[in-house]
């Protein structure tokens, strides 16, 4: 694939990539500590800022969560903690100019960061401290607050209080441009991944002279007005103004609109729209607001007209909105249209700023916004809407809240995509054929062909090199080139090793000629291996290297195959044999057990397949098999147990499905009552038999015994022993509330009388069955004592007080002296009073008790008396 190089006006090699996402531009620092967060999509104020200003300033965010990094009034930069920058004073910029101020990230690094500021000047050259200035600064300094490494590096001057940033066509690289005062001339510096290049200068159409103002009669010079770039970077659009010194109401303002491109950094087209004053007592005196709308097609601008006489003095403050899609230069000035104006008296709006919300927010000179809400939209559409969110303002400088500016930032919220083309490899195709050119190609919509076509897909008939210039619509292009070789097809050769085979026989075609082929068959491989079923002819296309293709074919004929049946496949029990036939036109057989005649008799041991194979005089061969299924012999199996005592047995006989006993009986089962040998014969239902025996004996039974101990008769909630013996192993019913029903032995807790039954069994299998009977009965409650005296003297005997019984569930029980204080209180028969009342021994004396009590048997126990205290 050969390429076309494009030469570029600063290096395209950078390293690291900056994607301006919109999280970038989410936190505003301006006015005087006023700071709005637009990381929940509408804004929000923060109150932290430390900006002391009423014109411009710059801020910037984390582009990945939109956290704030720093900020600078373009004379002393802020970090994210609001506190003042390491190093970060004396940047050169003028604080009280407008757009005093830019934040460009630095290409080469994704923590380090170009301040640009300006502080304008009418003289040249530049007064000292006048001019655009550069500051450079390390986040990754000062535990990640950053840190200004470089500043107030001079660059040019005199210089406008005009500045913005567009990002390079490449992606990555940015420019930034002021205007040169005194001068026609725009000046863009590239800034790239090596540094700050020379700037490339372009004409304005207007010069900028020393009288010219950019707000009323006698303000200083150059301070106000914006300058912006659309956020595709495809145009720039500014607001000036201009006066005479004699007559200072005869203020002229301009909005200055251009093309911009993005790859040489030129401004083209100037689209300059005048607006006149209207003489003495009323004029147009600011253009201060403007902004393109998001999707780049829609420019505002705000302009104040004041009525000095007769007062009052009134503002009349219009929004303009221009139509940059509506065609021609004249076109896009004539689709100038107010969507909003007011008349107030001092009134005013100061800026515009493109939100990452999609919105453009205006600052109506106080701490409030405007907001234009549908920006993209056309006329009455766009949606301009007076205070709709009020911020936070100090007034600890100034009377009352009042500010110019909002910060200054990259409108960079739709950067153009990264341009990608390509045409493919160099192709070679066959003569005569009419080829396709069409690019894999991102990022643009233009398309300059080697032909003169500007369509996306061109066709081409005649060997050459074609090459496309692919671009979006703002002088970014890549190029690539394409070289097309025609060629003569490729001449066909087919060859099979077989041109007859017997069915089921193969035979090798092989094709030669070119580089690829491709059968019929779905094959890509230059030979074929074939095994028709029928005669069939097999077609093969050979592409040369240049795709060019031919084709060729060949016939497979089939010879006659024999005739073959096989005779004589069924079912054997095992040990049995089997005569199998062949029978057909052939005049050779091959049986697969070695056998060479029409006949074989065979005696498998399992289910086996025989195959025959017969061969003709064409030496064509035909297979024909027979199987022979081998029954097994059923497992013919007596189950059954001796007799136990007088009792009866039934044995069982398996494996088969018909049975017959040495009784004569018939049933798979037998009842007996007498002991001998018992024989019979199981048949399968494939007719093979076997037989099975057993001799059955009488034995006696078991005779069980059963006792309980100690008794037979508990109180509820106790337990007893169960024994028994007479056996070997013992099964206990009901098997609730014993310890484990399967041993001679278990202990019964039962809740109620129960009768438990043993089953005993013996080392014949032999069972006997016993029971016992376990009563049980309810508690019986002792009565309830309350001593009438006690002694606390500590020697050991009746120092605590206690209420005794032995079926107490639960108590009140409270002792009082005399004075009728409760001197103590239980509710746990457990717990007893040891004569002491509040840390201290109660003196020798008479106490009172009260004890009301519920007893495990339900009676309710209630009790009063006295106690005496002995010491």
């Amino acid at each position: 694939m050969n390429r076309r190089l494009l030469v570029y006006p600063l290096s395209l090699l950078i390293s690291v990539t900056h994607l301006f996402g919109q999280k970038q531009n989410n936190t505003w620092c301006f006015a005087d500590r006023s700071e709005v967060s637009f990381n929940t999509g509408a804004p929000v104020s923060v109150n932290t800022s430390m900006l002391y200003t009423k014109a411009g300033s710059s801020s910037i965010s984390d582009r990945a969560t939109g956290a704030l990094l720093f900020y600078s009034d373009g004379d002393v930069v802020y970090d994210k903690t609001n506190a003042v920058m390491s190093n970060g004073t004396a940047l050169g910029g003028d604080p009280t100019c407008q757009q005093n101020s830019i934040i460009v990230p630095d290409p080469s690094s994704t923590t380090k960061y170009y301040i640009f500021c300006v502080s304008p000047d009418t003289i040249s050259p530049a007064a000292a401290g006048k001019g655009l200035f550069y500051s450079t600064i390390d986040m990754t300094l000062n535990a990640g607050k950053g840190a200004v490494v470089s500043k107030a590096n001079f660059l040019t001057g005199p210089v406008t209080g005009k500045i913005t940033a567009v990002q390079h066509c490449n992606g990555t690289d940015y420019w930034v441009l002021v205007i040169k005062w005194g001068t026609d001339t725009m000046y863009s510096y590239p800034i790239t991944a090596s540094g700050i290049g020379t700037p490339v200068k372009s004409l304005l159409g207007r010069v900028y002279k020393d009288s010219e103002k950019t707000y009323n009669y006698g303000a200083s010079p150059g301070l106000n007005g914006q300058m912006k770039a659309s956020p595709n970077g495809r145009r720039i659009a500014f607001e000036s103004a201009y006066y005479t010194a004699n007559d200072p109401f005869s203020d002229i303002k301009f909005v200055q609109i251009y093309d911009f491109c993005q790859t040489t950094g030129m401004i083209s087209n100037p689209n300059i729209d005048q607006f006149n004053g209207f003489g003495y007592g009323f004029y147009f005196d600011r253009l201060n607001g403007l902004s393109f709308s998001p999707n780049s097609d829609v420019l505002y601008v705000c302009s104040r007209s004041t009525r000095l006489l007769p007062s009052p003095t009134v503002d009349t403050l219009v929004v303009w909105q221009y139509n940059l899609n509506a065609g021609s230069l004249a076109a896009v000035l004539a689709s100038k249209t107010a969507v909003f104006k007011k008349v107030q008296s001092e009134w005013d709006i100061d800026d515009f700023q493109l939100a990452s919300n999609g919105k453009i927010y205006a600052s109506d000179g106080i701490n409030i916004f405007d907001a234009i809400n549908s920006p993209n939209t056309l006329g009455a559409g766009c949606n301009y809407t007076m205070n709709v969110f009020t911020h936070f303002f100090n007034v600890s400088m100034y009377s009352s809240p009042y500010t110019y500016g909002l910060p200054n930032m990259i409108d960079g919220l739709t950067p153009n995509p990264p341009l990608t083309v390509s045409l493919g490899n160099d192709t070679i195709v066959c003569n005569g054929t009419v080829l396709n050119l069409t690019p894999v190609s991102s990022g643009g919509s233009t398309y300059s062909w080697s032909t003169g076509a500007s369509t996306s897909t061109i066709s081409v008939s005649t060997p050459g090199k074609y090459w496309l210039d692919y671009g979006n619509g703002s002088c970014c292009y890549k190029s690539d080139t394409i070289n097309v070789t025609y060629t003569a097809p490729p001449t066909v050769s087919l060859t099979a090793s077989k041109p007859s085979v017997c069915k089921g026989e193969e035979s090798l075609l092989t094709a030669s000629g070119g580089t690829n082929y491709s059968w019929n068959t779905g094959a890509k491989t230059d030979t074929l291996t074939v095994s028709p079923g029928v005669a069939s002819s097999y077609t093969v296309t050979v592409s040369s290297a240049a795709g060019c293709a031919a084709k060729d074919s060949i016939t497979i004929n089939l010879k006659p195959s024999p005739t073959l049946s096989v005779s004589g496949s069924g079912s054997i029990c095992k040990g049995q044999s089997l005569l199998l036939t062949a029978s057909g036109s052939g005049t050779g057989y091959n049986w697969s057990n070695g056998a060479t005649s029409t006949t074989t008799n065979v005696s498998p041991v399992s289910t086996s397949t025989y195959t025959v194979t017969a061969t003709n005089a064409a030496g064509c061969t035909t297979s024909d098999s027979a199987t022979v299924q081998v029954n097994t012999l059923p497992i013919a199996k007596i189950t059954g147990d001796n007799l136990c005592g007088p009792l009866s047995e039934v044995l069982k006989a398996s494996g088969g499905s018909t049975y017959l006993w040495n009784i004569g009986a018939t049933a798979d089962s037998l009842l007996i009552t007498s002991p001998g040998k018992y024989s019979v014969k199981v048949t399968s239902p494939a007719g093979c038999s076997s037989s099975d025996s057993i001799t059955v004996v009488v034995n006696p039974l078991p005779v069980p015994t059963v006792t309980p101990f100690p008794i037979d008769t508990i109180i509820k909630g106790n337990s007893v022993v169960l024994s028994a013996g007479g056996g070997t192993s013992y099964s206990w019913t009901p098997a609730a509330g014993l310890s484990n029903p399967d041993v001679s032995s278990p202990t019964a807790s039962p809740g109620t009388t129960t009768t438990y039954i043993v089953t005993v069994k013996d080392n014949n299998n032999c069972t006997a069955t016993d029971s016992v009977t376990i009563y049980v009965k309810d508690i019986i409650c002792g009565p309830v004592f309350v001593p009438n005296a006690f002694s606390p003297n500590k020697d050991g005997h009746n120092d605590v007080y206690y209420v005794r019984g032995n079926c107490i569930i639960s108590m009140d029980f409270v002792i009082f002296d005399r004075w009728g204080t409760a001197v103590f209180r239980s509710n746990n028969p457990a717990n007893g009073w040891d004569g002491i009342f509040r840390g201290e021994d109660c003196d020798t004396g008479v106490f009172m008790y009260y004890l009301d009590a519920l007893l495990r048997d339900g009676t309710h126990f209630v009790k009063k008396g006295n106690i005496s205290l002995v010491r």
